[in-house]
Formats: structure tokens, C-alpha cells, sequence
């Protein structure tokens, strides 16, 4: 990438902060969306701003973004995918090939010059494991967008729930596991994977919409510290509820129900459990407090 691009990728950077900061501060219903809908936005604004960037994604379907919401997220609205009749491409269009997509993913990214990612389901991570394993064991700063993780996905049956999946990316030595809340915290971790150098960034997006959380400028910053304290009740703590992704807004309201009935509820949000656990101690104990017992 030359002097130009980096003057552009970093513009990019600054105008996604500026979006999430006004969507955290006035959490206004037109930031509303699903996370694969607003990882299409992020996406196809880059290109604008010409970062060279390569897009991997797999799906069941033929090239159809208004039929799949996988290849609308992952989709450049203004390119064509890389083919034998078109080497200007910006994007592969891998069908069922998981493992494919992320080994040659490691590929690019050794051979330098480009920030790939890779986008399919979080459920079909579990056929690409060992080339993402991989990407950690080389420190390659793979991007891999996992989407329909989400406790309301359910329409197509148990064989795309994704259960374990996240746990076991989490296990890997080296690889940073973002799962957003909404859009503050989705550009937050988008831009955690574009300056992350060492090693790759699996970012877990929701499949239904959700509502944009209100925050202070304070805690729109100590998103990038993976956890922080999102709501607070007014009297001493009696509980923390730790929560991330699209429980997030589920737990404030149920940590306000509680506050009613008597029971004291602070929640954190913990987008990020690697980013946190490298935090300061005294972050950490400020955050999560000291137990009683």
C-alpha cells in the first residue's frame, strides 16, 4: 500500500470513529441495523477510499446479494469478484470451500500488499479451523467476519446454530475474538483488525437488528479496552452482569427491572476478552469489581 492509500486508510479510520461516536452518544434508531448490514456499509466505503484490501466469502448461493445476507454484507456494490475472465477483482467468491477461502487468505497475507479477509458463517468456521490456526501460528493479521451468531437465529435449524465455535476461537494463542453489540463497537473492532499486525481478528456478528446503546464519550473510548462498564445503578453494586453481542441491550434492561425490585445491578459489556484481559489490573478491578465474599 503506498504513502496515498495509508492518507486514505487512515481518513476511513477517522470518519467510522466519528459515525460510532455520534451513534453512542445520541443512540438514535437510525443507527439501528443488523451488524452484517453495517459491515456492508464499512465495507463498501473503504473501497471508496481505494484501500487495498481483498474480500474472501462462502455461501450456499450463486452471487446474489439480495437473496443472501452473507454475500450483502461481505459484497463490494461497486466491483466484481475476481474471475478467470476478470483479474480486477476485489473480491472471490469461494462457494463451499471454508478451508480454501482461509488458507489462501494466509497466502495473500504472507505475500504482503494487501489486509485480506474472510466472511462466512460462524458455524462454518469449524471447516476452515486449521488454516485460521494457522494464521495465529504465523502472525498474520487475517481479518475473519463469522456472522449469524445470535440467540434469535434459529430459522434454519440446529445444523447453523453455532454453539462452541466462538469458545474455540477464543482458545486460539494469538487471535483477537470481537463480538459486537452494535454499530459503536462493530467499528471499534473493525478498526482493532486493521492496525492489529501480529496475528488475526475474528470479528462475530449478529443476524438480526439491534438497537444502537447510548453512551458517554468516556465509554466509547474504553470500548477499544475489549470491556467496560456500560450501565451503573445509582447505590452500591450488589451484582455485575457481564454480557457481550446482541444480549448486550437484553441485560441493561433486565439489570434496570432488578434495580426496581431492589437489587443493585451494574453491567459490563465485554466485547473483547483478550483486549481486557491485557488491560491494567486496576482497569480490570474497576471494571469488575472486588467480590464481598
Amino acid at each position: 500500500m503506498n504513502y496515498r492509500n495509508w492518507i486514505k486508510l487512515l481518513s476511513a479510520l477517522l470518519v467510522l470513529n466519528i459515525i460510532a461516536l455520534g451513534a453512542a452518544i445520541y443512540g438514535k434508531s437510525k443507527f439501528d441495523t443488523a451488524w452484517d448490514e453495517y459491515k456492508s456499509q464499512r465495507v463498501n466505503f473503504m473501497a471508496e477510499c481505494e484501500v487495498q484490501g481483498l474480500d474472501w466469502s462462502t455461501c450456499w448461493e450463486s452471487f446474489n446479494k439480495d437473496r443472501d445476507p452473507l454475500l450483502k454484507a461481505t459484497a463490494l456494490e461497486k466491483a466484481y469478484p475476481f474471475t478467470s475472465k476478470n483479474s480486477s477483482g476485489k473480491y472471490f467468491h469461494y462457494g463451499v470451500r471454508e478451508f480454501a477461502m482461509a488458507a489462501i487468505s494466509n497466502g495473500i497475507s504472507l505475500y504482503g500488499g494487501f489486509r485480506p479477509y474472510a466472511s462466512t458463517f460462524l458455524i462454518f468456521s469449524e471447516y476452515a479451523k486449521n488454516a485460521i490456526r494457522m494464521s495465529a501460528i504465523m502472525h498474520q493479521p487475517v481479518i475473519y467476519v463469522f456472522t449469524h451468531d445470535s440467540i434469535g437465529l434459529g430459522e434454519d435449524g440446529p445444523t447453523h446454530q453455532a454453539i462452541e465455535q466462538m469458545a474455540s476461537l477464543r482458545l486460539i494463542p494469538g487471535m483477537r475474538v470481537w463480538r459486537p453489540a452494535d454499530l459503536s463497537e462493530t467499528a471499534v473492532a473493525w478498526k482493532s483488525g486493521l492496525i492489529k499486525d501480529n496475528g488475526p481478528t475474528s470479528l462475530i456478528l449478529s443476524r438480526q437488528t439491534l438497537p444502537e446503546i447510548k453512551r458517554s464519550v468516556r465509554q466509547f473510548r474504553d470500548i477499544s479496552k475489549g470491556g467496560y462498564v456500560i450501565y451503573n445503578p445509582e447505590a452500591n453494586v450488589d451484582l455485575v452482569l457481564l454480557t457481550s453481542g446482541s444480549e448486550l441491550h437484553l441485560c441493561i434492561e433486565s439489570a434496570k427491572m432488578l434495580n426496581k425490585e431492589g437489587l443493585n445491578v451494574r453491567v459490563v459489556s465485554m466485547p473483547c476478552m483478550e483486549e481486557f484481559n491485557s488491560q491494567s489490573n486496576s482497569y480490570k478491578s474497576k471494571v469488575l469489581l472486588k467480590s464481598k465474599n
